[in-house]
């Protein structure tokens, strides 16, 4: 209806229906109107009994008035006469008296007394016409309230009629939308049986899948004795029991076609089959009954026959014609291979594990057959529930104890592609990357906790085979086992190769030769068969296959029992309340579905691409983009880029050309500096150069100077920050390269005229006789630590604020003013002064040491490296290092871990630790010392920064 529903109509409809409703049913309507109704019959009786007992009182007080008017008259009159009769006697006796005295004629006596009766009269009728009006005004209105009554009374007749006829109606209605919710709840159960099962399917949830497909079976057939549990059964018990029942299966099938041979002509063979079949015996030993294949051949003939949907054919037991028992094994893995569920199963059965009676793979082998086909038959109809209850125990029990034994061997869990995706990528990136690089990816995802360098090529990185036994060991651990001794290594990668594939790429010469196409192509193949991308637990497709497969087991635990209605609607809501991420769950695994389904294809065509190349004498070529990427990572420049280095000159595709030249020439030296000043980033995205990185590099090849202050390396790395790097503050290498040219230029810009001769100046003479050493300072090695390193990281804003306050403290000259964005020792001192470091120990004279030391680490040697380009600028380039008594942040950091490892000399304590120590008394003192003095915005904002880091 369009009514709102009371509190207690919303509560009731909540404990039937479970769910909240803003509209009243029609039903709660009508019943509302029938209580009205019924309330104002109930009132409309009291009032006409009201007005009856009124009337009748009416009537009543009339029939009283009249009487004791009557009474009152007859009593009025007696004593009027009475009263008359004395009067009239005195006055005759007083008249008698005075007869004689009076003689005029006596006066009317009748004439005043009926005057004065008259008057008494109307007095009395007067006051009995009042009361009368004042009881027909009353009588009145209740007989007007009456006549309201009996008229709102007959229209809510007529309500109380339409509601009686609306509920009829409603009432119909009401049934057959019943009729219809029934019959759409039961297409409903079935519909949703049917998407449920179809998204098992599509999401690749093998493993409900196979629940589901042996929920109905009758296991009980396996346990004859009530009195065997599962948990008393061996994993080998149960797989006994099931092969006697499919050697039952087989010998009855047998019987029937030995019949049907016996009308017909057929051929000896077949009847011998049969009947070898018909006398074999029942397998009680695992180990030792299997060892003739006799009872696994029967098992194979059911199982083609269950998988073709016919009937049990002789020419399914052609293994039997092998006499020799090692043959026929080998004969019947091949056989078996077709029936195998996955990949892992395929790879499980050998021939000696059957003829030498080797049980482990063997065992996990028939087990996943049984979960995937168990043959038994499906439970009949009108079975007790508390038989099927017990099998349904039973089946849970059974197939947690197979599940745990067969692991993946049984099901595929379905493929995740996002560890083949590189940093910014999406699904759509592996439609471009190209086959070799998604196999190169591939094989780097599955040996990264394995192998200590990522494989870059087909050829010299599997040379010696130690990556592709690795790669086998950790895709198929249960067929490859990894020796460090080559010659026996090479054995076990082609024996795991022949089980993991479908056909024979891999050979000892392929591998020692380093054949890049083969090698490729077998990869390609090991991808196909065991990809090894399930996903990761912590994986956002896991969450989402979870969040499936969860949905997926209460729906068909609600259709176990279509008949309960109630558990149907209640598992659609569910449904409904967590459609949003039902929808987002099944889109993201159908996305990834289909991504492997493309990498799939191009695998296979790739293979096809290959062997066809190398059939026709023409290998195909494989990408070893290593060098090639690597070399265009460090030797391309941008234009924009190196024109914002000089900023004075125009750069031309000349001067860029001769650049690139230049790095090209020295490309591996450009690479190893890189290599060894850089750190992993914090986003795990790589590796770069961070601040503290270059100026290792900058101390390490003494390039301060007056020109190229530490100041200037800072601006140079910030202008140079890749946008994707700016979060890990880190240059990538082409920034690196390009911080080198302005580095050149600033340096030697007024004593070398062209940029390429500037950068070829710079390599030969600082970068090759001085970087990548590893240095001989005892405090360099300590305060670039990485421990070290993270604490001043952890404090650098704090930092950065002090550094920009005392940068301006120094007011003594107009110089001094001017250089806001350095600090010199006036105000170095300042800050140690204020945080009271100054002492018997830390002397002013240890200060002064630790601000040229820190200095002098960057320009030692700086004038006899330079005085090659030229007596003058050697000169004027030495007098510029002297001049320069500005420290930069990064020097002010290193400043701050020299006077941490004066001041906490500790040979007990971490030096980290120490530095932390040190750098958190610093904060407190100048907190302290500018607490009472706030003079600028600057110091307010120190002071709140300072409070926040002081309460962690």
């Amino acid at each position: 209806s369009d009514e709102p529903p009371s509190a207690s109509d919303q509560e009731q409809l909540r404990h039937v229906t479970s769910r909240p409703a803003d509209r009243a049913p029609f039903f709660t309507v009508m019943r509302r109107h029938h209580v009205v109704l019924e309330r104002l019959e109930d009132r409309c009786q009291v009032l006409q009994r009201l007005v009856d007992d009124q009337l009748e009182q009416r009537r009543s007080v009339l029939e009283f008035i009249g009487r004791l008017q009557g009474d009152e008259r007859l009593a009025l009159q007696g004593w009027l006469f009475h009263y008359w009769v004395l009067t009239c006697t005195h006055r005759k006796s007083r008249m008698k008296q005075l007869a004689g005295a009076v003689l005029n004629i006596p006066s009317d006596v009748v004439t005043p007394f009926l005057t004065w009766r008259i008057f008494v009269a109307r007095c009395r009728l007067d006051k009995a016409k009042q009361r009368c009006e004042v009881t027909d005004t009353q009588a009145s209105r209740v007989a007007n309230r009456i006549t309201e009554v009996e008229i709102e009374n007959a229209e809510q007749q007529r309500k109380l009629q339409k509601s009686l006829d609306a509920s009829a109606l409603l009432k119909s209605s009401c049934f057959l939308e019943q009729e219809e919710n029934d019959r759409l709840q039961r297409v409903l159960a079935h519909s949703l049986e049917f998407l449920f099962t179809l998204i098992t399917s599509s999401a690749s949830l093998l493993r409900l899948s196979l629940r589901q497909r042996i929920a109905n079976r009758d296991v009980s057939l396996l346990y004859t004795t009530k009195s065997i549990a599962v948990g008393e059964c061996s994993v080998d018990d149960h797989l006994v029991r099931w092969i006697n029942h499919c050697l039952a299966l087989a010998r009855t099938a047998a019987a029937k076609q030995q019949n049907l041979l016996s009308l017909t002509t057929s051929t000896a063979v077949a009847r011998g089959h049969l009947e070898t079949i018909m006398k074999a015996r029942d397998v009680k030993n695992f180990t030792e009954d299997l060892a003739d294949s006799v009872a696994l051949c029967a098992l194979l003939a059911v199982l083609r026959a269950q998988k073709d949907g016919r009937d049990f054919s002789a020419a399914d037991l052609s293994c039997l014609q092998e006499r020799d028992t090692e043959i026929r094994a080998e004969r019947l893995c091949v056989e078996f291979r077709f029936l195998a569920p996955t990949a892992q199963a395929r790879c499980l059965l050998h021939p000696i594990d059957i003829a030498g009676g080797r049980t482990e793979r063997l065992s996990v082998f028939l087990t996943s057959l049984f979960l995937h086909e168990p043959l038994l038959p499906v439970l009949e109809e009108g079975t007790p529930k508390e038989e099927m209850l017990a099998n349904a125990q039973l089946i849970d029990d059974l197939l947690k104890k197979l599940e745990r034994h067969a692991a993946t061997a049984a099901w595929q869990p379905p493929d995740d592609p996002t560890p083949l995706l590189h940093g910014g990528e999406d699904f759509q990136a592996l439609a471009t990357a190209s086959t070799e690089q998604l196999l190169l990816r591939w094989a780097n995802v599955q040996l990264a906790s394995v192998f200590h360098r990522p494989v870059e090529n087909f050829g010299s990185d599997l040379q010696d085979g130690e990556a592709i036994g690795l790669l086998l060991s950790v895709v198929a651990p249960e067929v490859m086992e990894f020796s460090e001794d080559p010659e026996e290594r090479l054995d076990c990668i082609i024996s795991a190769a022949v089980r993991c594939t479908d056909f024979e790429l891999l050979t000892a010469q392929v591998i020692l030769e380093g054949q890049s196409d083969m090698l490729a192509a077998f990869l390609a193949q090991l991808f196909l068969s065991r990809p090894n991308l399930a996903a990761k637990p912590n994986s956002l497709l896991a969450m989402h296959l979870g969040l499936l497969e969860q949905i997926c087991i209460d729906a068909f635990q609600t259709f176990s029992n279509p008949n309960d209605q109630q558990q149907i609607i209640k598992m659609c809501m569910q449904l409904d309340s967590q459609w949003a991420e039902f929808t987002l769950a099944a889109q993201t695994v159908d996305e990834a579905a289909k991504a492997m389904q493309g990498v799939n294809s191009r695998m296979r065509t790739f293979l096809g691409d290959t062997l066809a190349h190398r059939a026709q004498g023409r290998p195909r070529v494989m990408l070893d983009a290593k060098e090639a990427r690597e070399l265009l990572i460090y030797t391309s420049l941008n234009a924009a880029h190196v024109q914002s280095l000089f900023v004075t000159e125009a750069v031309d595709s000349f001067v860029i050309s001769r650049l690139e030249d230049v790095m090209r020439k020295h490309f591996h030296l450009l690479r190893e500096v890189f290599r060894f000043y850089s750190v992993p980033t914090a986003t795990g995205s790589g590796s770069g150069m961070t601040l503290e990185g270059v100026m290792k590099l900058y101390q390490d090849c003494k390039l301060r100077s007056k020109v190229l202050a530490p100041r200037h390396i800072e601006v140079l790395f910030v202008d140079h920050l890749d946008a994707s790097a700016a979060q890990d503050r880190a240059l990538s290498p082409g920034s690196f390269v390009e911080v080198l040219v302005g580095c050149a230029n600033l340096k030697f810009k007024e004593k070398i005229e062209t940029p390429h001769e500037q950068l070829a100046f710079l390599i030969e003479n600082h970068l090759k006789p001085h970087a990548c050493q590893e240095t001989a300072s005892l405090f360099q090695h300590m305060a670039y630590n990485v421990k070290v390193r993270n604490i001043l990281e952890s404090h650098v804003r704090e930092l950065k604020i002090i550094f920009q306050l005392y940068a301006t403290m120094d007011t003594s000259s107009a110089e001094a003013m001017q250089r806001a964005h350095t600090m010199n020792i006036e105000e170095f001192r300042m800050l140690l002064q204020h945080c009271e470091m100054m002492d018997g120990t830390f002397t002013e004279s240890a200060m002064r040491e630790i601000f040229d030391g820190i200095q002098q680490s960057a320009t030692a040697e700086a004038e006899e490296d330079e005085g090659g380009v030229g007596s003058e600028g050697g000169e004027d380039d030495a007098q510029g290092i002297d001049d320069d008594e500005e420290l930069s942040l990064s020097e002010f950091l290193d400043g701050l871990v020299a006077i941490a490892a004066y001041k906490f000399p500790d040979p007990f304590t971490a030096f980290d630790k120490r530095v932390n120590q040190f750098i958190l008394k610093l904060f407190s003192a100048v907190q302290r010392h500018w607490s009472r003095k706030r003079i600028s915005p600057h110091v307010d904002n120190m002071l709140n920064a300072l409070q926040k880091k002081l309460r962690q």
